[in-house]
């Protein structure tokens, strides 16, 4: 299973006690304790992003866009229909018509065999249980490439509240156990 992992670390800067104070001149810093704690909380992801494109090629331009914009039609439509997106969820990230050039030995000058297009679409959803699928259907349909797929988390605010409310408790005891040894103990916080 795919997880996003929290971290939180608290640096935690602790004073002793206000008895040891009134004892030591003005001039003589006050102790201190500087601890740190980490903490880390697994979320499972319930977010994918997806990115596929289509390439076509042909010796003309209009040609190469016409069976790229066929594909894309074809992809985008199995998507709404097998998976429920919508359009918020599938977005044309870039396009590019590009000549395909031919460089001869002879030293003549380049031509152009042809034209590839490209259209890269990028997928959202919250199904990541059928992102397989998802990516099955498309390559069934004609896409050419999977250029990324991300997992992600919503609602992470939480879960990084609650890593950070332990990472200064550990730094706390940390910092208890250190006076503690010192013979001491901590001032107020």
């Amino acid at each position: 299973m795919f997880r996003t992992l929290l971290k939180a670390c608290a640096a935690a800067l602790l004073v002793g006690n206000a008895e040891s104070l009134h004892a030591q001149s003005l001039t003589v810093s006050t102790p201190q304790i500087v601890t740190q704690g980490r903490s880390e909380i697994e979320v499972a992801p319930d977010r994918a992003e997806l990115r596929l494109s289509v390439e076509t090629r042909a010796t003309t331009g209009s040609e190469a866009g016409r069976q790229n914009s066929q594909i894309v039609a074809a992809v985008l439509d199995t998507l709404r229909r097998g998976f429920g997106l919508t359009d918020r969820d599938l977005v044309t990230l870039g396009y590019m018509l590009q000549p395909q050039m031919s460089y001869p030995r002879d030293g003549s000058a380049p031509k152009v065999e042809g034209y590839a297009a490209s259209n890269t679409i990028r997928v959202r959803t919250g199904a990541i249980d059928r992102v397989g699928s998802m990516i099955d259907a498309a390559l069934r349909k004609g896409a050419t490439n999977i250029s990324g797929l991300n997992f992600s988390a919503t609602g992470t605010d939480d879960a990084r509240r609650s890593a950070l409310a332990a990472a200064v408790e550990l730094a706390k005891k940390d910092a208890e156990a250190m006076a503690t040894a010192a013979g001491g103990r901590l001032g107020p916080s």
